[in-house]
């Protein structure tokens, strides 16, 4: 609950007070209600925010990539990049990772954002490849991207739609992503290295 004028003067300030108090109620705990409070925990709040602007965001392209070189150190040239996502919020400024990965985790949101990297990279390696750079890509992909039942025929057919050899593109995973109970992650890692050959 959010009450004018003390927590607001606009809609949008009164739903954004009301949302974190019924945040801060679910976390209580089931048939709940809260008022909205200053002393609400802020990091609560901004998460609950963010969570809630995960659908717009995709969709409003807000999310961008930021380049890492990586160097041989015994030539020091740049032997591929790594691509490193970032969210254009346009109230919070540039999010970090650390500040919606484990939030689109839990939410359900890392598998969409995960296409959304994959999209933007093979956008910049076939932009690159127009200007000649040939140089290879590394993203990373969560243990939850790589166990869907499509991955590997849809990383495939982003790579076909922009143009990309396979070859150009690294995916970065952890070792757990593999020990699924089913086995996809293998199945995928062992059909993508075929065609990346």
């Amino acid at each position: 609950v959010s009450i004018c004028p003390r927590d607001g003067q606009d809609i949008e300030e009164m739903i954004r007070c009301a949302d974190a108090a019924m945040y801060s109620a679910k976390r209580s705990g089931r048939g709940q209600y809260r008022f909205f409070d200053p002393s609400l925990n802020v990091s609560d709040i901004k998460e609950f925010i963010l969570e809630q602007a995960f659908n717009g965001a995709l969709s409003d392209r807000q999310f961008v990539l930021h380049y890492q070189p990586l160097i041989r150190l015994d030539s020091m040239l740049v032997e591929s990049y790594e691509a490193l996502v970032r969210w254009q919020h346009p109230e919070f400024g540039l999010l970090y990772p650390d500040q919606f990965i484990s939030l689109a985790e839990r939410s359900g949101f890392i598998v969409a954002l995960g296409w959304e990297v994959l999209r933007l990279a093979c956008e910049d390696l076939a932009s690159w490849q127009a200007r000649g750079v040939d140089s290879r890509l590394a993203i990373n992909i969560s243990a939850i991207q790589l166990r869907q039942a499509d991955f590997s025929e849809k990383l495939l057919s982003e790579l076909k739609h922009y143009n990309v050899q396979p070859q150009r593109l690294e995916l970065e995973i952890t070792e757990t992503s593999v020990l699924d109970h089913e086995g996809h992650g293998i199945e995928h890692l062992q059909r993508l290295r075929v065609h990346a050959v």
